[in-house]
């Protein structure tokens, strides 16, 4: 391989010529010139580990336990798609949308399915650049709704897939705590009205799942954003003295994330709500 394109230079070795190659590969990972080589071991790491699962169907079709199903997988399977991931982490540091967003694919199906295999250093070194990326681009997709040229962009198609894919990838990796809030934060600009609407459908569903999640985290959070001084009763509860609560999350005062909220609490049981509201106060 080499990067002349239009006379690459003839190789011989022993009396015999080399043959030039626009890709080879090399311990296991595929090798190309330009921008693309990312994305090509991505997708190619992706179909070995479909092939990988296709050659056992037998097994996963036996009438045998669950847990010996999953060891196959585990041992057969995981090992053929994960080869290679620790290299992956620059992919989320240096890469262009378009790479980044086959990456973020890729990783969604790890981590559902080999969660602590890839665990700490997701959390550590790869969510914060994803984070990063959100918070960078709410700014740039601002006021860019339908029959904006942003639309067509791959920046904008990174933001769709990165928020569609969060909202199970926090639960499957178990993230909490600062990371945990570090994440709501990098998506509660999307909530707002100015952001292009799949952008904010999506903010919407990821806030409702970070409810089921953690509703006391996630409680909290859009407390914070709501930032109001609306009073919040306590429910009665015998033996308890609760005292009200100045804030709650319902009512923004910036009324741009008004429509949205609403939408994120819509459906949620009042009564059960206010209850784990509380809990959540005197954790």
């Amino acid at each position: 391989m080499t990067t002349e394109k239009n006379n690459p230079a003839v190789v011989y070795v022993g009396g015999t010529m080399l043959e030039n190659v626009d890709k080879y590969v090399y311990l296991g990972q595929e090798i190309k010139m330009g921008k693309d080589n990312q994305c090509n071991e991505i997708d190619r790491r992706v179909r070995l580990g479909w092939a990988a699962f296709s050659k056992l169907s037998f097994a996963f079709q036996m009438k045998i336990k669950q847990e010996q199903k999953a060891r196959i997988f585990n041992q057969c399977v995981l090992p053929v798609l994960t080869y290679g991931a620790e290299t992956w982490v620059a992919t989320f540091e240096r890469a262009g949308p378009a790479v980044l967003r086959r990456a973020f694919e890729l990783l969604v199906t790890m981590a559902a399915l080999a969660k602590d295999f890839i665990r700490h250093r997701t959390v550590t070194e790869v969510l914060p650049n994803i984070y990063s990326f959100l918070l960078k681009s709410s700014r740039d997709s601002l006021l860019k709704d339908q029959g904006s040229a942003y639309r067509s962009s791959a920046a904008f198609r990174l933001q769709l897939a990165a928020l569609a894919s969060l909202a199970t990838l926090i639960p499957d990796l178990g993230v909490d705590g600062d990371q945990l809030d570090h994440a709501l934060k990098a998506v509660e600009g999307y909530l707002s009205k100015k952001q292009p609407k799949p952008l904010q459908e999506l903010s919407v569903k990821f806030f409702k799942a970070m409810l089921r999640y953690d509703y006391g985290a996630t409680w909290a959070h859009l407390r914070q954003l709501a930032a109001n001084e609306c009073v919040l009763h306590p429910p009665e509860i015998r033996a308890i003295d609760l005292v009200p609560i100045v804030g709650t999350p319902y009512e923004p005062t910036d009324k741009n994330y008004e429509a949205n909220i609403q939408l994120v609490f819509d459906g949620i049981d009042q009564q059960g709500s206010l209850s784990r509201a509380y809990a959540a106060m005197m954790i």
